[in-house]
């Protein structure tokens, strides 16, 4: 088995070693910009030659899907994500930025014009969300959305990769899963266009284009082929792989993949969506490693995610992945990696404080 604890790459960008701090919202911004405390509790978690993802960063205000998140789309975004890279920088850490539109996901009254969320179709999902007002709401019925407006999104893609640049971060991951935007041009369930965007990968194509010709720094795709996050998923398991294999293709020209495991949408207790099904009623269930089915079609470096072990050996480094990337874990031991590689006790994790906001269970521990 491959220790976690050798060198690797993306591109140009070097690691010592492959534990990856997940996404992970937390939901302590102020008016979608990162606070000081933001800053201290990405200090906090970077390491020596280690990689942190950030939290899923909207790319335009009409891409906010919660109250507290970031975003990145004007210059006092830019200058206080600038403050979080040169402290991760300063502890000898890599920081790539996750860029994100929540589509559907979102609620009109934090959406600019208190108008209803964007969608390729104008499907209402099941469950809630939550409001400008920190209320439960059923989520709403999205506005589908028009060539124009499909294309704005692109062009906000493009300038928040920019702008990434100028943040001076050392990566961009796109997020292409959890039923957020462009996920939902992915699937029949969230897709009903008649128009070109039909093609489940062509929004992709355009994000992928964009992205990759504004900015000289690596470029991923984050993906959960089988997850059924936001009422946004295909139940067939042969159209699953079928379906993100074309996804992989599309994006043959990035520099590396996180495929997150569907075992991570077992507990209930993070969930971030309010679907309740489970993978068992989702007939998605597979019997080897979603990475693993992908890796023919992948060849560049991939991240895995969501239920790996918290040990140094890891069998799928051998022959499938390159690194992981953990979430959960981090949020109570921001020394993750030293833990792990000295064989340490692990400080158990709150799911209380996750998103509830103030330094508890943020910046500090009990």
């Amino acid at each position: 088995m491959s220790s976690l604890f050798t060198p690797w790459n993306i591109g140009k960008v070097q690691f010592k070693h492959r534990v990856v701090m997940s996404p992970m919202t937390r939901l302590r911004n102020k008016n979608y910009i990162p606070t000081n405390d933001v800053v201290n509790y990405y200090r906090q978690r970077s390491s020596d030659g280690g990689l942190i993802i950030s939290e899923s960063i909207a790319v335009g205000a009409e891409g906010i899907a919660w109250p507290l998140m970031p975003g990145i789309w004007n210059q006092d975004q830019v200058k206080a994500w600038k403050d979080v890279t040169r402290a991760v920088h300063c502890q000898n850490g890599k920081m790539f930025a996750q860029l994100f539109h929540s589509g559907r996901i979102s609620h009109s009254s934090i959406l600019p014009g208190n108008v209803p969320p964007d969608a390729p179709s104008s499907i209402q999902p099941k469950g809630t969300t939550i409001n400008a007002y920190g209320q439960k709401v059923p989520f709403e019925i999205p506005t589908a959305m028009s060539e124009p407006i499909i294309k704005r999104a692109v062009k906000l893609y493009r300038q928040a990769a920019m702008n990434c640049m100028q943040a001076e971060f050392d990566g961009i991951e796109i997020h292409c899963g959890d039923g957020f935007l462009i996920e939902q041009f992915m699937h029949a369930r969230t897709n009903h266009r008649t128009d070109k965007y039909k093609d489940p990968t062509l929004f992709l194509a355009e994000i992928i284009d964009a992205v990759k010709s504004s900015v000289n720094i690596p470029i991923g795709l984050k993906i959960t082929p089988f997850g059924i996050q936001n009422d946004c998923f295909t139940q067939d398991y042969n159209e699953v792989v079928n379906l993100y294999n074309r996804i992989l293709n599309t994006a043959s020209a990035l520099d590396y993949v996180t495929i997150v495991e569907p075992k991570i949408n077992l507990e209930s207790s993070v969930l971030r969506g309010s679907i309740k099904e489970s993978l068992e009623n989702s007939n998605l269930l597979i019997d080897r490693p979603a990475a693993s089915i992908f890796k023919d079609t992948w060849t560049k470096p991939i991240i895995g995610c969501g239920s790996y072990p918290t040990t140094s050996d890891q069998p799928l480094l051998d022959t499938t992945i390159d690194a992981v990337a953990y979430g959960r874990w981090f949020t109570s031991n921001p020394t993750l990696p030293d833990k792990i590689k000295n064989n340490l006790e692990l400080t158990p994790y709150d799911t209380s404080t996750f998103y509830t906001g103030g330094n508890q269970g943020y910046t500090t521990f009990i």
